[in-house]
């Protein structure tokens, strides 16, 4: 019983090493040519947001985790905030990322606690249910965030018609006054001529 153990642990320990970047990865591909900096990143956190989730899994009696679905399910969520092909200039998409990173490392080190629930208990998470978790709840803050966005700026067109309104209304009684003081003047001018 104990030699399974060992086993599975080293099984356990080989998978978490296959997940660290390689330095080729890190160099880039074998024609020389390097990865830019935000790749090399993007790379590394998807790898550490796995190790971590294949690992709370494998505590949790869970079935093995896809790693290559997974990555490509991370991968597709995580585009969408990726601002005009820009990665390295998309702070969504790094929010996403660092966010997911921080709260599988959370699981990871709360697995011991996690794992005395019973199954039936609600406290007791599976990975999958928090992926789909911190991405249904991700998803939610940026469409908040939007409309609050969207609120404002239709409260600012909405000021500056009304400002408009206002420079019109303003400029036609001035337009009146300097009319009304023009025909004052040429009136004034016309009965002070009539009287020499």
């Amino acid at each position: 019983m104990e030699e399974e153990q060992l086993k599975e642990e080293e099984e356990q320990k080989e998978k978490e090493e296959d997940t660290e970047p390689t330095e080729d990865l890190k160099e880039g591909d074998s024609q020389g040519d390097k990865k830019p900096d935000a790749v090399i990143k993007w790379e590394t956190i998807f790898d550490s947001i796995i190790g971590d989730l294949r690992y709370y899994a494998s505590k949790m009696g869970e079935p093995d985790l896809d790693d290559r679905r997974l990555k490509d399910y991370l991968a597709d969520e995580a585009i969408k905030y990726i601002a005009e092909e820009d990665l390295e200039n998309s702070p969504l998409v790094w929010q996403f990322m660092e966010g997911l990173e921080k709260g599988s490392k959370e699981l990871r080190a709360n697995v011991e606690d996690i794992s005395k629930f019973g199954v039936e208990d609600s406290r007791r998470i599976s990975s999958r249910d928090f992926i789909q978790w911190y991405v249904a709840t991700f998803r939610n803050q940026v469409a908040l965030e939007i409309e609050r966005i969207e609120k404002e700026q239709g409260q600012v067109a909405r000021g500056y018609g009304s400002l408009l309104e206002n420079a019109i209304i303003t400029g036609a009684a001035f337009g009146a006054f300097l009319l009304s003081t023009m025909l004052l003047v040429v009136f004034r001018i016309e009965s002070n001529t009539r009287k020499n």
